[in-house]
């Protein structure tokens, strides 16, 4: 039988190092997903584990997840003050949301994922108005276009700073929608593209940019327009267009991470511009990247694929560099690499693309750790 009767600290500890247990690797992505079968397991020892394993359990609903857990919770014999307070652990929430018209089934609009983890859209308003604390919303929308009359809605959870709209119409209004509904968002991911371009200007100011497409000028620009000298964190999975180069160079100074997937020229050239970059994230070196082209600044340098040569050459080119990271750890030809680096006090690591909690990092790389869901309970 475990001991029941630790220091509630020494609970936390374990139930932090419990959380991302049962990784599972992505591609070249590590999950964000927290171990739901120890989690809940944990939460049955006693009251004294109860509380902090519900705190972290209900941290972050996925999109697995989150439409069971609103089904136990919506229940008329649930206590709704339990619920409340279930509801207020939320910091993190991803829903895949469709129409409220019941003519269709989940199955309709999907029939890759169970139905029992699609979301009508009354679900989402009912879980704005009940998550008092949510920090970051990460949407899929199948079927739904727009979000009506609700925009004005006046009960939101007043602490949200991160926002991911993953899948919805290219022809949809609805990451502009949300980015009127919180103007309080620092952190946007955008998974899809995106066409329209609102005529009003925008509130929010940003802190991290995570583009998994390329976006048309226009709208690049609405959306970066307040956020010069505020942008820290830039990401590009798509090459970067020519046709944004120029607001990109307004925005380079400033940042000091740069993630950029897969290259072109433009790409080369935001990174040129990037004079006070402490990370460089790269899928791999491509031919044209020059030594002389990243700033000596730079501390932190991941490369997921990479030759142990070229990458040899290229930190001797980096005075400051504190850090490489790359899929598989490095294994060079009589170890010169490795004894480089450790003669100049680089650590080696093994990483992959970045999957990390958003919060404004006191350091770089941020990393993923449950360190900084307190970071997200002090907002």
């Amino acid at each position: 039988m475990p001991d029941t009767s630790l220091p509630v600290e020494l609970i936390l500890s374990i139930l932090e190092f419990a959380y991302y247990r049962n990784d599972v690797v992505y591609t070249v992505f590590l999950s964000r997903n927290p171990d739901y079968r120890t989690l809940a397991a944990a939460s049955l020892i006693n009251s004294s584990w109860r509380t902090p394993a519900q705190t972290l359990l209900f941290n972050h609903l996925n999109d697995m997840v989150a439409g069971r857990v609103l089904q136990t919770l919506s229940d008329p014999s649930f206590n709704p003050e339990r619920r409340d307070t279930l509801l207020g652990y939320v910091r993190i929430l991803e829903l895949r949301l469709i129409p409220d018209d019941r003519d269709f089934s989940s199955a309709h609009w999907s029939s890759t994922f169970p139905a029992a983890s699609m979301c009508r859209m009354a679900d989402f308003w009912f879980l704005l108005e009940h998550c008092p604390n949510l920090y970051e919303l990460s949407l899929r929308f199948l079927g739904v276009l727009s979000l009506g009359g609700r925009v004005k809605l006046s009960t939101r959870p007043p602490n949200l700073k991160a926002l991911a709209v993953m899948e919805c119409s290219s022809q949809s209004p609805i990451l502009f929608e949300l980015l009127e509904l919180f103007p309080s968002v620092q952190f946007l991911a955008i998974g899809v593209e995106v066409v329209a371009c609102p005529s009003s200007p925008p509130k929010h100011k940003l802190y991290e940019l995570v583009m998994s497409r390329s976006l048309p000028a226009a709208t690049f620009e609405w959306l970066v327009a307040n956020s010069a000298g505020h942008l820290r964190i830039l990401e590009m999975r798509d090459p970067p267009s020519p046709e944004i180069r120029e607001t990109l160079r307004t925005l380079c100074p400033r940042i000091e991470s740069l993630r950029i997937m897969r290259f072109n020229p433009t790409a080369l050239e935001v990174i040129k511009a990037c004079t006070n970059l402490k990370e460089l994230v790269l899928m791999n070196l491509p031919e044209m990247l020059q030594l002389s082209v990243i700033s000596d600044t730079l501390e932190h340098l991941r490369s997921v694929r990479y030759d142990v040569e070229r990458i040899h050459k290229l930190i001797a080119s980096l005075p400051n560099l504190k850090t490489f990271s790359g899929f598989d750890e490095p294994k060079s030809h009589n170890g010169l690499f490795e004894d480089a680096c450790k003669s100049r006090g680089i650590s080696i690591s093994v990483g992959l693309w970045p999957n990390e909690e958003p919060v404004i990092p006191s350091k770089l790389p941020r990393g993923r750790s449950t360190s900084n869901f307190r970071v997200m309970n002090r907002i």
